[in-house]
């Protein structure tokens, strides 16, 4: 009997371990459950898709992306993200996108380990560089600056210590710019105009004191506006707007069609001449010609006349006509002022 009970003793350990090792449990860190941000700056790219299954990435808000992922089998995988996009030339491309930034080849896989313990991962492509350079890694959501723009005709920076950074428009605001805090030990900063006209910090216009951000993340939370015509800060967009658009008054000159500068013969099509005035203007006001301006197949040798309104010139052919026209200047997304003739064509009429 004490033999049997021995066996079947044997017997139940040998069982009870094979059980063990069948029905081994998953590590403990997984990609099951983990939430995956994407914050990428491009209008080039508009959806994002986990690469297991391409499964699309919601969209949050303007550039901003993310999934929650599920399953007891993620935890053996690594990943990367695919993109739809469109090259310059209008061909749609699939991109490859992971650690080592956007790609077309290469997809620059990462592991459950890359998120350290954390359950929320943010890759964050920094706008101040190029959408291929690799991203960030973060473990908390990348805080933001908003600056209603103080110098409405050029655009602000941020400088700390020894170190700038641009800042870009917010998206839907007009007059006001943004721009990522991406470095954990930044605490301190103020702004200043893109040409170093002109700051403005703790003590608004002018002021080159630096502005305790640190502490007014703590206050008021990971996205603050600074509303510069109160010298304000808040936790949410004031309801103030700046400027988005001006009108640029412009003189239009129109010609004669027998002006001997323009329709030269045996020239088809538009024929465009670079460098054919100098650097500044003369003392009367009016561009003055370069040598480039009088070399084959053109010759303007009539240039002067250009600038003689169709009222002071006696001699019909060299007549040019003169109107004014306001132009719609907008903001491009690096701040500066603009027109782009396919949004907007007030020349046409």
């Amino acid at each position: 009997m004490r033999k049997n009970t021995r066996s079947l003793a044997l017997y139940l350990a040998l069982s009870l371990l094979c059980l063990g090792r069948a029905f081994a449990q998953p590590p403990t860190d997984s990609l099951n459950g983990k939430t995956i941000h994407i914050y990428f700056e491009s209008d080039n790219f508009s959806t994002f898709y986990f690469q297991n299954g391409d499964i699309a990435l919601k969209s949050d808000s303007k550039y901003n992306y993310s999934i929650t992922l599920t399953g007891i089998g993620l935890y053996t995988q690594d990943f990367f993200f695919t993109s739809n996009g469109t090259a310059p030339e209008g061909e749609h491309y699939k991109w490859k996108f992971g650690k080592t930034g956007l790609n077309a080849s290469d997809e620059g896989r990462l592991k459950v380990s890359d998120f350290q313990g954390h359950k929320e991962m943010w890759i964050v492509v920094d706008p101040s560089g190029p959408v291929t350079a690799p991203p960030l890694i973060l473990f908390e959501a990348p805080k933001t600056v908003n600056i209603l723009n103080p110098w409405p005709t050029t655009a602000p920076k941020i400088l700390y210590g020894t170190k700038t950074r641009a800042m870009t428009t917010t998206p839907g605001r007009c007059g006001w710019f943004t721009s990522l805090i991406l470095d954990p030990t930044l605490t301190k900063l103020h702004f200043s105009e893109v040409n170093d006209a002109d700051t403005y910090g703790a003590g608004g216009f002018g002021s080159p004191t630096d502005i305790d951000i640190g502490a007014l993340f703590t206050a008021k939370g990971g996205n603050l506006w600074l509303n510069t015509e109160s010298n304000t800060w808040g936790a949410v967009w004031p309801n103030v707007d700046g400027d988005c658009q001006y009108l640029m008054a412009a003189t239009v000159r129109d010609f004669s069609s027998g002006h001997p500068d323009f329709d030269f013969p045996g020239l088809q099509g538009d024929f465009l001449l670079k460098g054919m005035v100098q650097p500044t203007i003369g003392p009367n006001r009016h561009p003055v010609r370069s040598a480039a301006a009088s070399k084959p197949p053109v010759t303007f040798d009539k240039f002067d006349s250009w600038w003689v309104t169709d009222s002071t010139n006696a001699t019909p052919s060299l007549r040019s006509y003169e109107s004014c026209t306001d132009i719609p200047m907008s903001k491009s997304s690096d701040g500066l002022w603009e027109y782009d003739s396919y949004r907007d064509s007030p020349l046409d009429h």
